[in-house]
């Protein structure tokens, strides 16, 4: 093929040499030939790549067969090796169970020993350890912790009297008689029978609720119907008896901020008292006026005057100011009677709001001893540690007494501060009505009732 196209350029690029070309009879033959060689041996080039791809493919599927055939086998033991590590998963999980369950219950068998060990065990009683720590061992030693503890509680419901000594509520040693009750509670036998309280280290002390009658009755094998006892679970932990702090001790704990809350409260008692003595003496006088404002309808204008010059309380006073000037008009009177209310008013409402701010203050002043003794008890528990529980509690309480106080001193002032602004009010409203009730009079001639809730307009709200 090849061979034709280069004659064929041969013979397009040398026009020159046409003369010397062959004709074309002569020429076709050969090249007919060559290209029929040419096509010849391509369509076999052509048979034979296509016998080859027709190979290679079957080679090619017979070798994805074999990889999905093997490649299937893979899968199959993946997936046996996966469940067989999902069973081995279980079986390590369920042996760790197993092996859990063992060391608790080694572990219980060793608390409850321990503890059998530690309740049983007193002078002269030691309870052995089991021979071998397995089954057998530990039944046989449960065994006689078993017997020990019923011996046990046959010595606890004794009560028994031993000779001993103790000491009484003034630190004083007395020899005398123990009377033990088990080992729950013990009585001192002396001049005076009392219960008795650990105070640490095997020493015992005289109780301060006595307790002594029980005792008695006790030795006498009565059974009181009330048991007077101290109850304790041993003699060598010291157990201090319940304090219960005085009015002077909680005083001093709070510091000057219980000083300062205290001084609040007695200038509260104080202008209380003398809030209650001056709406006393503005409430008097009350019938007077009303005697004098009936006078005055009824013409007798100078014989309710000389009444109410000899009476006291606001609503005479403010009656009396306007009685010089009954004839100078409605308006006037009315200026007169506002300007008579506004000089009354601060004599009625004194102290009122000093009482009321006191009651606000108190409790914030509690709070600032609070705060600072909080601050205090933790500053302490910096240096000392919080090991011991009664520093932080001691603290805390001593802390909150400043609250206390300040409450103490807020509720009842603001209660009666306000009961005492109302008080206050209800005066105020009845003078206002009195001097209401003489204008009308001064001017209809007759005495009409005000309701209470009309006062003059700008007075005393």
């Amino acid at each position: 093929m090849k061979h034709a196209l280069w004659i064929a350029l041969a013979f397009a690029s040398a026009p020159a040499y046409a003369q010397d070309v062959p004709a074309p009879s002569t020429v076709a033959d050969p090249l007919q030939a060559a290209y029929q060689k040419e096509y010849a041996y391509l369509i076999a080039e052509k048979e034979s790549l296509e016998q080859r791809l027709a190979a290679q493919r079957r080679e090619a599927d017979s070798a994805r067969a074999k990889a999905d055939a093997q490649l299937d086998g893979l899968e199959a033991r993946l997936t046996a090796i996966q469940i067989q590590g999902e069973s081995a998963d279980q079986s390590l999980g369920d042996a760790q169970r197993a092996a859990g369950q063992v060391s608790e219950a080694q572990d219980t068998v060793d608390v409850t020993w321990f503890q059998a060990r530690t309740d049983l065990e007193r002078p002269g009683f030691t309870l052995a350890d089991p021979t071998t720590k397995d089954l057998a061992g530990y039944a046989e030693g449960f065994g006689r912790a078993f017997e020990a503890a019923a011996s046990r509680l046959g010595e606890l419901g004794e009560i028994k009297v031993e000779e001993g000594t103790f000491f009484d509520a003034k630190g004083a040693a007395v020899k005398g008689k123990l009377l033990r009750v088990g080992e729950i509670a013990t009585y001192g036998l002396a001049a005076t029978n009392t219960a008795l309280v650990p105070v640490g280290d095997g020493t015992l002390r005289a109780w301060s609720n006595g307790g002594g009658a029980t005792a008695d009755a006790l030795l006498a094998k009565q059974k009181p119907a009330t048991m007077g006892l101290f109850l304790h679970e041993g003699r060598e932990k010291r157990i201090e008896e319940p304090h219960v702090r005085t009015w002077d001790e909680m005083r001093l704990e709070a510091g000057w901020v219980g000083n300062g809350i205290l001084s609040l409260g007695a200038a509260s008692l104080v202008l209380i008292v003398l809030r209650v003595l001056g709406l006393l003496l503005a409430s008097r006088g009350a019938s007077v006026t009303d005697k004098a404002i009936d006078l005055v309808a009824k013409g007798r204008a100078d014989d309710a005057a000389r009444l109410l010059a000899k009476a006291k309380g606001s609503a005479p006073r403010v009656v009396s100011r306007l009685m010089a000037h009954l004839d100078a008009g409605r308006g006037a009177l009315e200026d007169l009677a506002r300007e008579a209310l506004i000089t009354e008013q601060p004599r009625i409402e004194r102290f009122g709001s000093t009482i009321v701010v006191i009651a606000t203050v108190a409790p914030l002043v509690g709070l600032l001893g609070t705060v600072s003794g909080i601050i205090r008890t933790f500053e302490a528990i910096t240096l000392f540690g919080n090991a011991d529980p009664k520093l932080l509690s001691g603290g805390i309480s001593e802390a909150l007494i400043a609250t206390e106080f300040g409450l103490a001193v807020a509720i009842p002032s603001l209660l009666i501060g306000h009961i005492l602004l109302g008080w206050g009010h209800s005066v105020m409203s009845r003078v206002e009505n009195s001097a209401l009730r003489l204008i009308n009079a001064t001017e209809t001639g007759a005495d009409p009732e005000i309701p209470h809730e009309a006062p003059l307009a700008g007075v005393g709200k």
